[in-house]
C-alpha cells in the first residue's frame, strides 16, 4: 500500500485531491495517510480548479498505429474520402474531405451499424436489422456482395494484413469469420453477446461483450471440420471504479460496468482501449448509512441527492479499460513511470461513451460522449489514459463516431442526432507534442484544453417529428436538469439503446433492477416493478423525482412518451427455428400446464396479465425498510408481472436482479410463482429452453 501512496505524493497531488483538514476524522483515507483528514468523500479525488489543469502533453508514437480497418465505427477515412453511415436513414455517404461535399451515396437497408474501409477503398458494412454484411467496391454506388451472418451484426474488423474479416453477431452470441472480398464464410465461434471487435493479427481478436467483459481469442481455421476453432481464450473484466480509486487500492462504491460499445488498438502500450460506462447503484450498507452531506428529506434513489441517494459521486460515469492486447495479465504497476496518476480533468464532462479512436501519429485518443455532446481527449502515454484527460471538445448532438485525417491534424465527428459531421482542428493539442524518446513526466507540461468544433456540415434530414426529437433529446442528453439532479444522467445512461444496464439501484423503494424499455412497453401497463402507475407519463414523473430532477412539463412528458413508445427501436430479436426442438416443445407444454402455472399470469401477446403478486422474492433490504417504516410504498413483496419477451438477453432476473439465471428463478420460486418443485432437472431445463425462445 505504501508504494502506491508514494506515487501520489511524488506527483504532488495528494493534498489537492483528498483535501486534508485540521479536523479529526477517520476512514480509509486517514488510515492510508496516518493523518487527520476530512473523509467526507462525496466528490473523491477531484481537485477543484477554475482554469485548465496542468498535465502531460502527448508524445510521438514509437510504433506505427494499426490500420483503420482493425476496428469499426460509423465513419471511416480513406485517402481524400470520408465515409459516413446514416444509421437512421440507412444511407452510406462518401464525402470529399476537402469541402465535405457528398461524392456518392449508397442506399442500404435495415439500419446499418458499423463500417470499415480496406486498403483499396472498398467499404464493408454490417446491417444490424438485416442480418448481413455487405461490400461496396471503390467508386461504386451500390452493394456488390453480401453475406447473411445471423441476427444483429454490430462491430466488425479486418486483420491487419487484410486477409480475414471478423463480425460480432450480437443476438446470435457468435463471431463469424469471412473472406473480406468474396464474403464467403470461414466459420463461426460462440461468444456471449459480442459488440466491438479489434483484430490484432491474422487470427487474433479482442471482443467486448455486454455482460462478460472483454475476451481475447486466438483462433484457428479448422480445415478438417470446415470451421473455426479457439486455441487460446482469456477473459478480462471491465473496470468498475475510477483510476484514483484503483490507484489507492480500495473500493468505496458498489458498481457495475456496462455498455462496452467501442474499442481500439493502442500501438504504444500494446493494449486495447475499451470505452464503456460504470454504473454506481449503491449497496445495502449505504441504504441505512447514506453520506452525511446529503439532504435526508427526500428519496432520490437514482443519485439526485437525498435519502436513498447512496452514490457519493455521479451514478453513471465514463470509463476506458486498458486490456493487454496479447491476452496476458496486465503489467505490474510502477508509480514512477508514465502511468502515475496526474489528475487533470473531470471525466464527468463525458457521458455515455459511444466511440474511441487512436491518433495515427501521437499518444492521443478521442472518445465521443453521446450524452454530453462532447469529445474527450485522452493522453495514451499513460498506461491508464483516464487518469489525465487532456481536454474536452464541444461538438453537436449525440456524437457517435470519430476518425482522423491521414496526417492526424483534423478529426471528424459524426453527430448522430444532428445528422451532420463536425471537423476539429487538433493543432492546439498537437503543437505541444513531445519528441520521440521524451518520457519524463517531470519535464513535460501541458494545459488541458477546451476546444470547439471548427465547422459543421449537415448531411441528412431527421425523419422524426419535432415532438419526437424533443423526446429523444430528453432521453439521451445528460445536461437536462429537469430530468436528473445537476444533469447527472439521462434515461439512456441506464437504458443504453433502450435496453438495460444490468445494474441494480438501491433506495428507499428497495433494490431495483433496470428493466429493458425498447419493444417491451406497448400493452404492458401498469408500469414499474410495483405496477402502480397506469400511464408512462405518470411513471416518468415518479422516476424523475427519484433522479432528483426539477421536473418535466406536460409537453416534455408527452414528447418523451412519444419517443419511447414510437421511436425507441429494440435490438433485432434472435432468430429461432420455425419448429421447436423436442426439448423446447416439452418446455412449451410445461409452460402451459395448469399446475406449473406460467401461462396463468404470463399470457396474451405481451406475455403478462398486468397484475401484481407476492411470489416470495422480497429482498432483505426491503423487509428491514418495511419493518422500520422507511419503505416508500405500502405493499412490500408485491411486484408487477413482467413481460417474458427476450429473456435470452435481459439477465439478471427478478425485480432486484438477484437471479443470474432462469434456473435460479425457478428454484427460488418453486412453490410461490406457480409450481415447479415437482419437476425433474430435465423438465426444468426444458422449461428454461422454451422460455429463451420467447
Amino acid at each position: 500500500m505504501r508504494w502506491r501512496v508514494l506515487g501520489v505524493l511524488v506527483s504532488g497531488l495528494l493534498v489537492a485531491a483528498v483535501g486534508c483538514q485540521d479536523d479529526e476524522c477517520s476512514g480509509p483515507i486517514a488510515e492510508i495517510l496516518d493523518a487527520d483528514c476530512n473523509t467526507d468523500i462525496g466528490e473523491p479525488f477531484v481537485p477543484e480548479t477554475e482554469g485548465p489543469m496542468e498535465t502531460m502533453p502527448p508524445k510521438a508514437l514509437t510504433k506505427d498505429a494499426a490500420p483503420g480497418w482493425t476496428s469499426s465505427r460509423a465513419m471511416a477515412v480513406h485517402g481524400s474520402e470520408l465515409f459516413v453511415l446514416d444509421r437512421t436513414n440507412a444511407v452510406l455517404r462518401v464525402l470529399n474531405r476537402a469541402d465535405l461535399s457528398v461524392v456518392r451515396q449508397i442506399e442500404l437497408e435495415a439500419r446499418p451499424y458499423d463500417l470499415i474501409v480496406d486498403a483499396e477503398g472498398a467499404a464493408l458494412v454490417t446491417l444490424r436489422y438485416g442480418g448481413k454484411v455487405v461490400r461496396i467496391e471503390p467508386g461504386q454506388d451500390k452493394v456488390s456482395a453480401e453475406a447473411a451472418v445471423g441476427v444483429g451484426p454490430t462491430g466488425l474488423a479486418m486483420s491487419p494484413n487484410g486477409e480475414r474479416l471478423f463480425v460480432a453477431v450480437t443476438e446470435e452470441n457468435a463471431v463469424v469469420a469471412l473472406d473480406p472480398v468474396s464474403l464467403q464464410s470461414l466459420g463461426s465461434i460462440s461468444s456471449p453477446r459480442p459488440r466491438a471487435v479489434v483484430a490484432l493479427g491474422n487470427m487474433n481478436v479482442m471482443l467486448t461483450t455486454e455482460r462478460a467483459g472483454v475476451q481475447y481469442k486466438m483462433l484457428r481455421l479448422d480445415q478438417r471440420r470446415g470451421g473455426l476453432g479457439v486455441d487460446l481464450q482469456t477473459t478480462f473484466e471491465l473496470r468498475a471504479n475510477g483510476p484514483m480509486e484503483e490507484f489507492m487500492d480500495f473500493d468505496i462504491r458498489a458498481s457495475k460496468a456496462n455498455a462496452p460499445f467501442a474499442a481500439v488498438h493502442h500501438p504504444e502500450q500494446n493494449q486495447v482501449l475499451v470505452a464503456h460506462q460504470m454504473a454506481f447503484g449503491g449497496d445495502e450498507e449505504l441504504v441505512f448509512n447514506p453520506p452525511r452531506d446529503r439532504d435526508v428529506q427526500a428519496d432520490t434513489s437514482y443519485g439526485g441527492g437525498g435519502f436513498g441517494s447512496f452514490v457519493p459521486k455521479k451514478p453513471v460515469e465514463p470509463a476506458v479499460t486498458p486490456v493487454p492486447a496479447d491476452g496476458n495479465d496486465p503489467a505490474p504497476f510502477n508509480p514512477f513511470d508514465d502511468s502515475a496518476p496526474v489528475m487533470s480533468g473531470d471525466p464527468a464532462e463525458c457521458d455515455s461513451p459511444s466511440d474511441i479512436n487512436h491518433h495515427p501519429e501521437v499518444t492521443l485518443a478521442l472518445m465521443t460522449c453521446a450524452g454530453s455532446d462532447t469529445v474527450m481527449a485522452l493522453n495514451t502515454r499513460f498506461r491508464d489514459p483516464m487518469v489525465s484527460p487532456m481536454g474536452i471538445i464541444e461538438v453537436g448532438q449525440a456524437p457517435t463516431a470519430v476518425v482522423f485525417s491521414p496526417d492526424g491534424k483534423t478529426a471528424y465527428v459524426l453527430d448522430n442526432h444532428g445528422f451532420d459531421v463536425s471537423t476539429i482542428d487538433l493543432n492546439p493539442i498537437l503543437k505541444h507534442t513531445s519528441e520521440r524518446g521524451t518520457t519524463s513526466m517531470w519535464q513535460d507540461s501541458f494545459k488541458s484544453k477546451r476546444l470547439s468544433k471548427e465547422r459543421t456540415v449537415k448531411l441528412g434530414d431527421d425523419p422524426m417529428s419535432e415532438q419526437a426529437q424533443l423526446g429523444r433529446r430528453i432521453f439521451t442528453f445528460n445536461g437536462f436538469n429537469g430530468l436528473s439532479g445537476d444533469g447527472d444522467f439521462a434515461c439512456a445512461s441506464c437504458h443504453p439503446e433502450g435496453t438495460e444496464d444490468g445494474a441494480v439501484w438501491f433506495g428507499a423503494i428497495g433494490p431495483r433492477q433496470t428493466p429493458a424499455l425498447a419493444g417491451r412497453l406497448q400493452g404492458t401497463a401498469p408500469f414499474n416493478w410495483l405496477g402502480n402507475e397506469q400511464t408512462l407519463s405518470e411513471n416518468f414523473v415518479r422516476t424523475v423525482s427519484r433522479m432528483g430532477g426539477n421536473g418535466l412539463s406536460d409537453a416534455e412528458l408527452e414528447a418523451l412518451e412519444v419517443f419511447v413508445m414510437d421511436w425507441l427501436q429494440p435490438p433485432p430479436r434472435r432468430s429461432h427455428a420455425l419448429e421447436l426442438t423436442d426439448q423446447e416443445e416439452l418446455g412449451r407444454q410445461l409452460f402451459n400446464d395448469s399446475v406449473v402455472g406460467c401461462a396463468n399470469c404470463h399470457n396474451g401477446a405481451e406475455l403478462t396479465n398486468g397484475k401484481a403478486y407476492d411470489v416470495g422474492t422480497i429482498s432483505d433490504v426491503e423487509a428491514v425498510l418495511a419493518e422500520e417504516g422507511l419503505l416508500e410504498h405500502d405493499q412490500p413483496g408485491i411486484y408487477d408481472t413482467p413481460s417474458l419477451r427476450d429473456l435470452y438477453r435481459t439477465a439478471p432476473y427478478l425485480h432486484d436482479g438477484s437471479a443470474d439465471t432462469l434456473m435460479e428463478v425457478l428454484d427460488r420460486t418453486a412453490t410461490t410463482m406457480g409450481r415447479t418443485d415437482h419437476l425433474t432437472i430435465a423438465q426444468k431445463q426444458a422449461l428454461v429452453a422454451y422460455l429463451l425462445t420467447l
